[in-house]
């Protein structure tokens, strides 16, 4: 048993997604089934900071990365991985070394893996999925057991942890796609779902209250949930029809930030109720915070800039400038910087990671081309950093060490020094295509849904 009050660090990732929905007609009737497939990556790269070579690479257990979390006990890194097509058994998780990113175990879980999160307590880790395999699996990395397949309705996506009810709380989808519910799982136990009207794309703890947060992932709509009531305690209405992000929050103020069209909406969690609408740029990411400053970057994938929110006013107080379709960034807890990953609408050839200072209010330079498509990862051990790279998608994912950040220095994050001006798909496209499947399947009728993964942002 590990000693109590550690906290585990959340790298989970923030790119775009695709959603397919697949309705089957059997020659009985009319039956639906329905699945979830998160655009992963193919390729991860663990880069330094003060060189820029390839120190290894090595081969992951999937063909497309999820998303991970770093144990401060152990100090190992676990990433998760889709690990194949079909099947309800095909997701993988790979253990590695935070001190040496050598590989250390892998585990297979259930198909397309969310999360995970981590009970810093056991150790054990909890996993939902974005297929509908009615599933959560509980993990222990120590003895490699599968302690729990708690059945749980539709495709839970990516859980919190709420460290003073000993639970990890999942929103998950309904197999019809027209709503969805909260649910907690401790070890083996289950607790009782808690109803929401909307699909849910994300939720949020407020670890003061322990009050949780669900955002809607096509409804302008936040739920507010308390652990043990069977309700929703409070529905949050943003106005307009543009989806949101995931909700951020700031222990500061106590507000939620959340991107929503080409604004950014502010609730206050104290009375429930939206209290601003930010102006920024086209298209925005969900924004980051910087618990040093209580400043808030907001990534503008078609504007090239990213927006600085203070959060004591509710305004932009500057804009980055000259960066490539940026993506949500990560922000370094131990420098202080800010990683942009850039090229997210793939009108790039080259990918840079942008490394912007606050306290010196400039951008220090970019990592090299193709390394930069999506949100890093922070290894806190050796202060590394993980980054997904679209490049090889299908491929099996390779861990690539190099080492490090800024390559390139100067005031742009852009070798060719402009912005993008290329048109992108915006969060709600729908492309709709349809397939005949002859035998006892019946007629299957595809609804491709591309847009940005709450989770990106």
């Amino acid at each position: 048993m590990r000693a109590k009050g550690r906290t585990s660090v959340s790298i989970g990732l923030t790119w775009s997604t695709v959603a397919s929905v697949v309705v089957a007609l059997t020659s009985a009737g009319v039956g639906a089934a329905w699945a979830v497939a998160v655009r992963g990556v193919s390729e991860v790269s663990d880069i330094e900071s003060s060189s820029n070579s390839t120190i290894a690479n090595l081969t992951a257990p999937g063909v497309s990365f999820d998303g991970g979390i770093f144990d401060p006990s152990t100090q190992n890194l676990y990433l998760t991985f889709q690990g194949g097509v079909g099947g309800c058994t095909s997701g993988r998780v790979m253990e590695i070394s935070g001190a040496s990113l050598a590989p250390l175990a892998n585990f297979t879980t259930q198909a397309d893996p969310t999360g995970p999160a981590l009970d810093p307590t056991s150790g054990d880790l909890y996993l939902g999925s974005n297929s509908f395999c009615d599933n959560v699996t509980v993990l222990d990395p120590t003895s490699g057991a599968i302690l729990a397949t708690d059945g749980v309705s539709g495709a839970p996506l990516a859980p919190v942890w709420d460290a003073a009810t000993g639970a990890a709380y999942f929103p998950t989808v309904s197999t019809n796609l027209a709503n969805g519910s909260v649910v907690g799982v401790s070890g083996l136990a289950t607790i009782a779902p808690i109803p929401i009207p909307f699909v849910p794309g994300s939720v949020t703890l407020d670890p003061d209250s322990g009050t949780l947060y669900v955002s809607g992932l096509l409804a302008p709509t936040v739920e507010v949930v308390s652990p043990g009531q069977s309700t929703a305690v409070a529905s949050i209405g943003l106005g307009g029809s543009a989806a949101l992000g995931r909700l951020t929050f700031d222990p500061a103020n106590g507000d939620l930030y959340t991107a929503q069209g080409d604004n950014v909406s502010v609730i206050s969690t104290t009375t429930n109720e939206s209290i601003a609408q930010v102006p920024v740029g086209a298209d925005p990411a969900s924004p980051v915070y910087d618990p040093t400053n209580s400043l808030l970057y907001v990534a503008n994938l078609r504007s090239g800039t990213v927006s600085v929110i203070s959060s004591s006013s509710n305004s932009v107080v500057a804009t980055i400038s000259d960066v490539p379709s940026p993506g949500a960034p990560l922000y370094d807890s131990q420098n202080g910087d800010l990683y942009i990953p850039t090229d997210f609408d793939g009108s790039y050839a080259s990918s840079p990671l942008c490394v912007y200072s606050p306290s010196e209010q400039r951008i220090l330079g970019y990592t090299p081309a193709g390394l930069g498509q999506s949100t890093p990862l922070l290894d806190p051990t050796t202060g590394d950093l993980l980054i997904p790279d679209y490049a090889d998608a299908g491929n099996l994912a390779v861990v690539t060490v190099v080492s490090p950040i800024p390559a390139v220095t100067g005031d742009t994050c852009s070798p060719t020094g402009a912005t993008t001006t290329a048109a992108v798909v915006g969060p709600t496209t729908l492309a709709v295509g349809v397939g005949v499947a002859l035998g006892l399947a019946g007629l299957a009728v595809w609804v491709r849904i591309r847009g940005r993964d709450p989770d990106r942002s």
